[in-house]
């Protein structure tokens, strides 16, 4: 929590993020979890999410409506689907790697 916290320069602007984590901490770890099926790349990805939201949080004006909620969706997803691809492409280049016979 401190990274995110340390980001983020206006004292208001950390009690907004401080609610947004409380607030959607749970949903974010779900969906993550729900693409990835593995909890701890559902972590990374989740960290990964918070990470954007801190930096964009002054755009972010209230924590608790629909629009707040879709874009924490929105950007968990991305998250969670760029860790996804990044570990399936490393996967298939080890598997050529394991056909061609070639060692790094």
């Amino acid at each position: 929590m401190l990274i995110y916290l340390t980001m983020i320069e206006a004292e208001e602007d950390r009690h907004r993020f401080l609610s947004l984590y409380r607030r959607y901490q749970k949903l974010m770890l779900y969906i993550a979890h729900d693409i990835l099926h593995d909890p701890h790349d559902a972590e990374d990805a989740v960290h990964e999410a918070f990470l954007r939201l801190a930096e964009m949080i002054e755009k972010i004006h209230e924590i608790d409506c629909p629009e707040t909620r879709s874009l924490i969706v929105m950007i968990t997803k991305s998250k969670a689907i760029d860790l996804y691809r990044k570990k399936r492409r490393k996967e298939s280049m080890a598997y050529l790697d394991e056909i061609t016979g070639f060692e790094a």
